[in-house]
């Protein structure tokens, strides 16, 4: 009886041993898991106690469920392990020894907010987390690199000049002499000139040689005389005005210039003083030193600028702003100057040009030139060959559209009606103001008669601005035509009711 109390004795410490020791297996099991779940990392030492954990309970089952191992019975032992194990966990069982104390899981409680699309790169540095500095002003860059200037006056004032353009073909006599009355011009350089030919004719490249200036050529078929010459001109015209930007990208304008031409001294000064007008005034178009109507006649004063509907040519200013935003994507193909003075063109916007001209005309002999036009309407050109005069810089404050208009209707109300030719010889230095009416765009001679008393063009369009004609005659007298049929109301609703002349009675 004892032995056999001793047996059972024994046999019953062994079971308790080993549900001892089934019971602290799964409690290592339990945290091996907890612990990688926490980390985020996965330990192959924990994984191979948890697989031989898993084996002991096959033999957990075996004994003490006669090997069934079914979902039940398996179900109900890992229940109650479970329960068991929240509890120990809810007490905070430190590490097994032989691992190393892992850091705090974060905080959960509060998950970070989603980081904006995209999500902006980490700081490279420490330093980078530092607050930003408040930003600085923006420095000026190098000149070379700053964009071309929007206005002129803006350009001029760092000392660099417009760019001219030389037009030139196969005449190297007429060339030679333009060159050289450029060359005397007051603030011309060399640098600041490019010759652009029609064609290679050697004589002329070499003139361009001699003086040491820029030349581009440009070859193209045909001849200069008709309709083909007209063609040729548009052509070449389109060409040396887009080398004449890129030649200077930085030059906000260039003056363009034919190879048959004298200048004033002040030729450039004229440009560079009055080009203001046309950023600040919207209603011009370009500038030229030309005066159609500037024989010596009838010009006097100097520092005086006008306005007219008409493009005059013969020396100007291109803006670079007008060439790129309206001119050069619809250039013609033939007539170029009968073409900027359309209103497609121009659109209602006026000329600049001084009363007495900036150039002179010596080409008798070209395309659209004879000795007659020549004789009649370029020969007695008044330009300017006082070196002396200087411009003050605020002459073209008097050519901005109500400015100029307010003048024009000051010396229409201070002036008198022209009731008789005979007053214009027996009075001196007086404003007269003749009132006629003809239709523009009929044939030139209704007004021919009044040009030929005069001695302006034939042409009405040439000249007019606004209806009016204004120019001064003899005996320091001034005239003022006013064409009813074309004036402005601010111009017509001058008159007092005086005569109205037919073109027949001058």
């Amino acid at each position: 009886m004892v032995t056999l109390a001793v047996r059972n004795m024994a046999i019953n410490m062994t079971i308790l041993l080993v549900l001892a020791f089934i019971v602290g297996l799964q409690l290592g099991v339990h945290n091996s898991i907890h612990v990688g779940g926490v980390t985020g990392s996965t330990n192959m030492a924990w994984h191979f106690s948890a697989d031989t954990v898993h084996e002991a309970e096959k033999r957990h089952e075996k004994m003490y469920h006669g090997g069934g191992g079914g979902a039940g019975g398996g179900a109900g032992v890992i229940d109650i392990d479970k329960e068991h194990i929240q509890k120990v966990d809810q007490q905070q069982q430190p590490p097994p020894p032989d691992t190393k104390p892992v850091d705090p899981p974060p905080r959960r409680s509060k998950p970070p907010p989603p980081p904006p699309p995209p999500p902006p790169p980490p700081p490279p540095q420490p330093a980078a987390t530092t607050p930003l500095a408040p930003p600085q002003p923006l420095q000026e860059p190098p000149k070379p690199q700053q964009p071309a200037p929007t206005e002129m006056k803006e350009y001029l004032e760092t000392s660099e000049k417009f760019s001219l353009v030389v037009l030139a073909c196969n005449r190297p006599d007429y060339l030679k002499q333009t060159l050289d009355s450029l060359l005397d011009v007051d603030g011309v350089r060399k640098e600041d000139i490019i010759v652009v030919q029609d064609g290679n004719d050697a004589s002329v490249i070499q003139v361009v040689q001699d003086y040491g200036l820029n030349i581009v050529h440009n070859n193209m078929k045909g001849n200069l005389r008709g309709r083909d010459g007209a063609a040729k001109i548009a052509t070449h015209y389109k060409f040396a005005i887009s080398n004449g930007f890129a030649f200077n990208p930085r030059s906000p304008a260039i003056i363009i210039i034919e190879d048959d031409f004298l200048f004033s001294p002040d030729f450039l000064q004229y440009f560079e003083s009055n080009s203001p007008v046309l950023d600040e005034d919207p209603t011009t178009f370009i500038m030229s030193a030309w005066n159609d109507n500037g024989l010596a006649v009838h010009v006097s004063d100097k520092q005086k600028i006008h306005r007219t509907n008409y493009f005059p040519g013969l020396g100007w200013l291109m803006p670079r702003k007008l060439w790129e935003q309206e001119l050069e994507k619809k250039w013609p193909k033939t007539h170029w100057d009968h073409w900027m003075r359309d209103p497609k063109q121009h659109k209602g916007r006026d000329c600049i040009h001084p009363e007495v001209p900036r150039d002179y005309h010596i080409g008798v002999k070209g395309t659209f030139m004879d000795d007659f036009h020549h004789n009649t309407y370029f020969k007695d050109i008044g330009y300017n060959r006082d070196v002396g005069f200087q411009w003050s810089g605020n002459e073209w404050q008097n050519a901005v559209h109500a400015k100029y208009d307010e003048d024009i209707v000051a010396k229409i109300k201070g002036g008198q009606e022209l009731v008789s030719l005979a007053q214009l010889e027996s009075e001196r230095d007086q404003v007269f103001v003749i009132y006629i009416n003809v239709k523009i765009g009929l044939p030139s001679q209704p007004f021919k008669k009044i040009g030929q008393y005069f001695s302006i063009w034939h042409e009405i369009e040439r000249g007019n601005y606004d209806g009016l004609h204004q120019f001064g005659w003899k005996n320091g007298n001034y005239i003022i035509i006013v064409n009813e049929a074309e004036a402005g109301t601010t111009f017509k609703n001058l008159k007092t009711g005086g005569k109205v002349w037919r073109p027949e009675e001058f």
